[in-house]
């Protein structure tokens, strides 16, 4: 009996297989595994595309102990204004080890503000290809806290030169600290 239903249904298909291959012809049947075949690629295309890129600095560790040891809230902890050095440092390290020319660099120390924190202005010019400006991008912003991209412009010469020139505006805030007088006066008049 079992059998005979798959002889039944091997018939079937082979009778559809034959009326869709009368209707549509070689040329249809090649155009439709042409446009299945282009949809998985554009698909898996887009996939890539919305990936983020990776962390060469992360160590993975099992989720399960990560969610585990976050805080509910994060709490963003500001370099200090001596940092400063160090932050420029860091900033021009991270850009370096992307292989990406530094030719030109100012920055400016803004002080703090009733509207806005003190922060740090680092104007640059890099020049390199555009997949290694976007992971120096991406580890200075997971890298230096409170650093924020301010401006960003990209261009090439011309259509055949694979390297970009980007200017950078990037600012990063500082953590608001007394100053040392203001900071003397309060303890010397405490008894």
């Amino acid at each position: 009996m079992e059998h005979a239903v798959n002889d039944v249904w091997i018939l079937r298909v082979r009778v559809w297989a034959a009326r869709t291959h009368q209707r549509l012809g070689w040329a249809g049947l090649a155009g439709i595994a042409l446009l299945i075949g282009s949809t998985v690629w554009g698909t898996m295309a887009w996939q890539v595309h919305r990936t983020p890129l990776p962390d060469e600095s992360f160590s993975a560790l099992p989720e399960s102990s990560t969610s585990a040891q976050r805080p509910a809230a994060a709490v963003l902890e500001l370099p200090r204004q001596a940092d400063v050095a160090l932050l420029l440092t860091q900033i021009q390290q991270t850009v370096v080890a992307q292989g990406l020319a530094w030719p030109t660099a100012d920055y400016k120390l803004q002080s703090a503000t009733d509207t806005a924190p003190a922060a740090l202005e680092v104007r640059c010019n890099l020049k390199g290809s555009y997949p290694k400006v976007r992971m120096a991008i991406a580890q200075l912003l997971r890298g230096v806290p409170g650093l924020t991209i301010r401006d960003l412009s990209m261009s090439r010469l011309n259509i055949d030169v694979a390297d970009v020139d980007a200017k950078l505006t990037l600012v990063v805030f500082l953590r608001d600290e007394p100053s040392a007088v203001a900071e003397s006066a309060s303890t010397g008049s405490k008894p």
